[in-house]
């Protein structure tokens, strides 16, 4: 999904990994976003969709939110 999101050239991506919080994120992920100049928040899916909200609204951001786990 990263090459998708990368398209769309986000300055934020929040990424939510699940109810529990057990979803990984692959190291390449992150420095893929990183050398891009995208910032990325990642934290459970009950506390992303609260951060994207309030931060989409100032820049333009990606959700991605895993609902399981």
């Amino acid at each position: 999904d990263i090459e998708e999101i990368l398209k769309e050239k986000p300055e934020l991506v929040v990424i939510g990994k699940g109810y529990s919080g057990m979803m990984k994120i692959l190291p390449e992920v992150e420095r893929k976003l990183k050398e891009e100049n995208i910032e990325l928040r990642v934290e459970t899916t009950g506390k992303s969709w609260g951060i994207f909200n309030e931060v989409s609204k100032h820049s333009k951001t990606i959700g991605a939110f895993h609902l399981t786990c």
